[in-house]
């Protein structure tokens, strides 16, 4: 998989009008913390080969600033690691810590060919 990085708040406005076409997955991933980079070592080994959703990556250590102003548009308190998943512009689920499982998410994306 090929994460997209996002680090600046015209970059999330493209990507919340790309989500009208398909959905977006925002993965907000902690460097410091150990559970983050063992549940984003899950997704990536989750990833479907036939993609369906668009994979973004927010580090929130180094902008922590975008991850807040995500937070504020979706209503989500902020957690990490956390994934977010954003159709038509809003938030339609979200998930975070062990909570954060692609097979879960398939379910709430309307995608059966996991």
């Amino acid at each position: 998989m090929q994460w997209n990085s996002l680090s600046r708040s015209p970059d999330l406005d493209s990507f919340i009008k790309a989500s009208y076409q398909k959905q977006i997955l925002i993965f907000k991933h902690s460097t410091r913390c150990s559970i983050s980079s063992m549940v984003r070592s899950r997704v990536e080994a989750q990833w479907p080969s036939n993609t369906f959703w668009t994979p973004i990556l927010v580090d929130v250590i180094a902008n922590r600033q975008i991850s807040n102003v995500i937070a504020d548009i979706f209503g989500v308190q902020h957690e990490s690691p956390q994934l977010l998943m954003i159709e038509n512009g809003q938030c339609s689920h979200h998930a975070s810590h062990f909570d954060i499982d692609l097979t879960r998410i398939q379910t709430f994306s309307g995608q059966n060919n996991y």
